[in-house]
């Protein structure tokens, strides 16, 4: 799953870049909003990190496995010195409007985590799977699944919008105790 979260935060880095969504600068229109307003993403993170960044996000419906794959992960990836937020979370069906919290049997799996700029110091927010206990909580919301474009049993989805608010814990020794409250709307 960790391996599974860096290659999708990645991966929506590039897609965000993409869309234009999430830059801190002016704003490009979202090609998946008819009335041609901006799409943004933005992440706040409060407590042991303070910081506010722009993001990106993912959202797909996977046929095969029958789940809802939502994904954000900030923009600034590539900046070593600035904190970054990656989140994956999969939800049991096809995508829907409403809340899925980190302990609802719905959320097949979910993993948050912050890396500041000390390679050393991380914070995460799991969900309780067979293989992993709950760690912090995490609560996405759902307001509008966007556009779906359909491919071969499965779904993207463009102009997705919401909130996912969390909490995550210090999971490195020696690191301050302070958990980060972080918000992102989208």
């Amino acid at each position: 799953m960790r391996a599974t979260l860096a290659v999708l935060g990645s991966l929506t880095a590039m897609i965000g870049t993409f869309q234009g969504c999430g830059s801190s600068a002016a704003q490009k229109p979202d090609a998946g909003n008819p009335d041609g307003a901006p799409s943004t993403c933005t992440v706040t993170l409060n407590g042991g990190v303070v910081s506010v960044h722009s993001c990106a996000v993912t959202f797909a419906y996977d046929g095969t496995v029958k789940a809802t794959d939502f994904s954000l992960s900030t923009t600034n990836v590539d900046t070593a010195t600035v904190p970054n937020l990656y989140a994956s979370i999969q939800i049991a069906g096809n995508p829907a409007r409403g809340s899925f919290l980190s302990t609802n049997p719905s959320v097949l799996q979910g993993l948050l985590a912050v890396s500041a700029e000390n390679s050393t110091d991380a914070w995460s927010a799991d969900s309780a799977t067979t293989n992993t206990a709950l760690t912090g909580t995490f609560a996405l919301t759902i307001t509008d699944v966007g556009v779906a474009t359909s491919v071969n049993g499965s779904s993207f989805y463009t102009n997705t919008h919401g909130t996912l608010d969390s909490m995550l814990v210090p999971v490195t020794v020696g690191q301050t105790t302070d958990a980060i409250d972080a918000h992102a709307s989208f």
